[in-house]
């Protein structure tokens, strides 16, 4: 016989687990994800991707980044915080690819905390180039402590 658990972060986030009648742990995301995507058509201009929510942190859990066949060379993509959402100057670098022209890339399972107050934005040293930035918000209350 089995009993129903759960088990809550008791923040009033609706973080759950739970054990199943099998007895597997089942845990619940966080949030639902959200997606930012920027059709990147200027070269080295900053796309805002996720804007600071005041109370909250972004968590980039995935990126999507295709070059498109017009990139006239190897290209340089960045993911980075920034001050503002127009900055291209980088106050903390995310990531940094290199991609050949028709060519894509997809990075899954990250769990990448941006700072709080910090915009995350992107570039790319060319202007043929789409990008998709997946991930969620969490209550930045004790993370940094």
């Amino acid at each position: 016989m089995s009993t129903p658990v759960h088990i809550k972060d008791g923040q009033g986030s609706g973080h759950l687990a739970s054990v199943s009648s099998t007895g597997a742990l089942l845990v619940t995301p966080p949030a639902f994800e959200e997606v930012s995507y920027a059709d990147m058509t200027s070269a080295n201009t900053a796309y805002e991707m996720f804007a600071p929510i005041y109370g909250k942190q972004f968590v980039m859990t995935g990126i999507i980044v295709t070059a498109k066949k017009n990139v006239a060379q190897d290209e340089i993509v960045e993911v980075y915080e920034a001050d503002s959402g127009d900055s291209t100057t980088v106050t903390k670098a995310i990531l940094t690819l290199e991609m050949l022209a028709s060519s894509s890339r997809d990075i899954t399972g990250l769990n990448l905390l941006i700072s709080a107050g910090s915009f995350l934005n992107v570039k790319a040293d060319d202007n043929d180039t789409a990008v998709s930035i997946v991930g969620y918000y969490v209550d930045s209350a004790g993370l940094n402590d």
